[in-house]
């Protein structure tokens, strides 16, 4: 028999990106092996990782993520149309 390998994936808005380490305990206890982050978006330079709220959260969330020996995968798929449009 097959034993299934937990992952997780977080697919949530901006505004809760800094929630997401709220799931690293639960995480580590229930074994993930992969969790896929909300990342909806494109690469970040190092200067908007340290300067710019949400790149500067996610980059947080992945120093937990390391820190608590938790692989993740972050897959960036560009911006959506209608955020880059209305994005002044």
């Amino acid at each position: 028999m097959h034993k299934l390998t937990p992952s997780v994936s977080s697919l949530i808005g901006h505004e809760a990106i800094s929630q997401q380490s709220k799931l690293i305990q639960p995480m580590k206890e229930a074994g993930v092996k992969l969790f896929f982050p909300s990342d909806l978006a494109l690469p970040y330079t190092d200067e908007e990782r340290t300067n710019v709220e949400v790149p500067r959260e996610k980059r947080k969330l992945e120093e937990q993520l390391k820190a608590n020996s938790i692989p993740f995968v972050v897959i960036c798929i560009g911006n959506f149309t209608s955020f880059a449009l209305d994005s002044p």
